[in-house]
């Protein structure tokens, strides 16, 4: 339970007219989060065995005293902390950054949260860029960064990168295909990471793909911001063909591991 880090932010939460300690507040939330739960579900679960257990609206109007900037920073910091004293500083790992959207059901004047495709009868939601690494035993998330709803993908992409790179050194950064962009690509060269994008359906690329495993120079255009050159790797799987975009020229023979190293941060995250 991360209430030290609270405490070290400033983040205390005075006890209330019930005598309501900060530890006894967050006890709810994070339980919820660790049996990815709702606060409702838990809160009312904990308070048929726990008598006195503050309800979920009592922990969320002591949640929505404090700064938005502040509770991120206590929360990358309580990650920081856990990864630190749990990784070896100078291994290179396989990192995957995902886009989580939390849908929003309330009025969207005085919030961030951003228009989305419909879904469960809302068109807006709280959008999260998480940063994980991925290994044999799971994910370790190492940054969890808030969206703005005028912050654009690859300024938020960059500050979770600049983030990451203080705690780890990257090896390869895996990204779906809502990162496959003129502007991200660029960005990523030139902060020399190596990465795995993947690709939606090229057209003009499955007759080859109907062929076997290919590598061929691919030029992502956009009227705004120009082109950027990369590697294309076709694959073919069970599925049908599937396509990555890298900047590291690899040879044909080791298309099969990117196909691989995608589908291992696919499975391991989430």
């Amino acid at each position: 339970m991360p209430v030290p880090a609270l405490e070290k932010l400033g983040l205390v939460i005075k006890e209330t007219e019930r005598g309501y300690s900060n530890a006894e507040l967050l006890y709810p939330a994070v339980l919820a989060t660790l049996t990815n739960s709702t606060l409702e579900a838990v809160s009312e679960a904990l308070r048929k065995i726990l008598l006195g257990t503050a309800s979920a609206d009592t922990v969320l109007k002591h949640i929505r005293k404090f700064d938005l900037d502040k509770i991120r920073k206590m929360i990358n910091w309580a990650l920081a902390e856990s990864f630190r004293a749990a990784w070896i500083p100078s291994a290179k790992t396989l990192v995957a950054v995902d886009i989580t959207d939390i849908y929003y059901y309330g009025n969207i004047e005085e919030t961030d949260a951003k228009h989305t495709r419909p879904r469960r009868g809302t068109h807006y939601a709280y959008r999260f860029m998480v940063a994980s690494i991925v290994s044999e035993k799971g994910k370790f998330v190492l940054c969890v960064h808030l969206v703005r709803r005028n912050e654009n993908l690859k300024t938020a992409l960059r500050k979770v990168l600049e983030r990451v790179r203080r705690l780890v050194r990257i090896s390869w950064l895996i990204l779906d295909k809502g990162f496959f962009q003129v502007r991200i690509i660029r960005m990523l060269k030139r902060m020399q990471i190596s990465f795995v994008i993947a690709v939606s359906r090229l057209e003009n690329l499955d007759e080859r793909a109907s062929s076997g495993t290919f590598i061929v120079r691919y030029a992502v255009t956009s009227r705004k911001y120009g082109k950027e050159k990369v590697c294309i790797v076709g694959f073919t799987d069970e599925k049908g063909a599937v396509y990555y975009a890298t900047n590291k020229l690899i040879k044909r023979k080791r298309c099969g591991d990117m196909h691989r190293r995608y589908k291992k941060a696919l499975k391991n995250r989430g």
